[in-house]
């Protein structure tokens, strides 16, 4: 059985949120992918394995507490 991937592309729009984030949590180690040479390029695939069992981080920053006196 070959295994399935989501690209970057369909892993957002699966998840609801940018492209962009999810090049960050690759970057920070969160979700496991695999990097297919094309040529001069790399396509970046997500397996449906680690997909599943994929957890979104609580995101945003800390909130900024304003100090009353």
């Amino acid at each position: 059985m070959e295994e399935e991937y989501y690209t970057v592309r369909e892993f957002a729009y699966k998840m609801g949120v940018k492209r962009q984030t999810v090049y960050g949590w690759i970057s920070r180690g969160l979700l496991e992918v695999v990097e297919e040479k094309a040529g001069p390029f790399a396509h970046i695939l997500i397996p449906k394995k680690a997909a599943d069992k994929f957890t979104m981080p609580k995101g945003g920053r800390p909130r900024k507490t304003i100090d009353t006196v």
